[in-house]
């Protein structure tokens, strides 16, 4: 009989275990054999150390100022970067808070003043637009804003010089202003003895928006991002408001505002030209020298894409006065066709009582020449058009 001998208990030589580590296996020999995979070791992780030792051996020692930058970096870099969605809204929430950040902080200069601008008595200046509201301003308000309206309220004394007079005298610039007047406005005293500022050329709302901007240097919150035909309207008096008194301040920051809403909506750029061209005449600055840089914007985008500005949605904004100016205009990118066109889509969607439109029509057909035109286009439209004689 065989004795089975105990199993040695001689520690292995090199070793600090009892048992002796289990032989390298594939991990397809331990599937075959039905036994789990031997776990691989792990390696060791080294400490960390201080940041000014970690990065030591950088070259620039200005670089140390950013290791906390690219370590806080290295810690946000699990989190998704932000999408358009998310950047639009930031822009957007940033941008509500600076840009009307006056009217939310009652200690600003600029909210004291609109504060200052509701209550009458401080309001010593009444001005009365095309509708025939009287709007109260402060006096000190207005005239540090315009040179001009200040040779108005106060003839006898003597008024700060114009920037845009080049160094001109006070007589001058009186005789200046004093032909301003006549055209489109003029201050008198009314039966109780106040100062009042006849604007026929602009409304009430125009009035308001320009002593907003005047206090604040902002327009209000509504004014910025509305595209309705009521908004484009108040914002083109505004220019022109701005314009007639020289204040290059806001005559700038309006014309801004106007494009970025024209950009936006290009059909409205045929409101701001219609209303523009109707201030203008109202003020009396048709014959001014100096060109309106609003007016010119619009017109020269139109003359450049009638069909964008014009005829998706454009026309319907322009009046008997404004068409006649795009009809009779030389220098508008369009061929015959394209002009009829208009002035046929103009009877149909323009303002106003269609027979008015239709005898508009008949006046301005004759600068459209149609001799050029193609003869099957002749004998289709423009022969069922209504508004094409046959001495045309």
């Amino acid at each position: 009989m065989f004795k089975v001998r105990p199993r040695s208990t001689r520690k292995l030589v090199g070793s600090s275990t009892d048992v002796p580590p289990p032989p390298m296996m594939s991990r397809k020999a331990s599937k075959l054999l039905g036994v789990p995979p031997p776990s691989q070791p792990q390696a060791e992780v080294p400490s960390d150390r201080p940041l000014e030792e970690k990065y030591k051996s950088r070259r620039n020692s200005m670089m140390r100022t950013s290791v906390v930058q690219m370590e806080s970096f290295r810690s946000n870099k699990s989190k998704l970067p932000m999408g358009y969605v998310q950047l639009r809204n930031a822009n957007f929430n940033n941008s509500f808070t600076s840009v009307h950040n006056a009217e939310l902080d009652e200690t600003t200069l600029s909210s004291v003043l609109l504060e200052g601008l509701k209550k009458p008595h401080l309001c010593d200046v009444a001005m009365v637009g095309m509708d025939g509201v009287a709007v109260r301003a402060p006096s000190f308000l207005l005239c540090s804003h315009s040179s001009l309206i200040e040779g108005m309220l106060f003839p006898d004394k003597n008024a700060s010089p114009d920037p845009d007079d080049n160094g001109s005298d006070d007589h001058d610039h009186f005789e200046d202003a004093q032909d301003t007047i006549i055209e489109g406005g003029e201050a008198y005293r009314d039966a109780d003895g106040n100062l009042t500022v006849n604007v026929s050329f602009v409304t009430q709302d125009a009035i308001q928006t320009a002593l907003h901007f005047m206090a604040s240097h902002e327009f209000p919150l509504h004014r910025v991002g509305d595209s309705s035909e009521e908004n484009i309207r108040t914002l083109t008096q505004v220019h022109v408001f701005a314009t007639f008194y020289k204040m290059p301040i806001l005559a700038n920051e309006v014309y801004r505002t106007l494009r970025v809403l024209v950009n936006k909506t290009a059909h409205l750029a045929s409101a701001v030209f219609d209303e523009c061209s109707k201030s203008i005449k109202l003020a009396g600055m048709e014959d001014n020298v100096k060109r309106n840089e609003l007016k010119e914007y619009v017109f020269d985008s139109i003359r450049e894409k009638p069909e964008e500005f014009l005829i998706v949605g454009g026309l319907k904004y322009l009046s008997p006065e404004s068409i006649e100016k795009i009809i009779c205009d030389q220098e508008i990118d369009v061929d015959e066709i394209t002009m009829f066109h208009i002035l046929f889509t103009w009877i149909r969607e323009g303002p106003g009582e269609r027979e008015d439109r239709l005898k508009v029509a008949k006046s301005l057909v004759s600068n459209i020449q149609l001799t050029l035109m193609d003869v099957k286009y002749l004998n289709t439209r423009v022969r069922h058009s209504g508004f094409v004689t046959a001495d045309a």
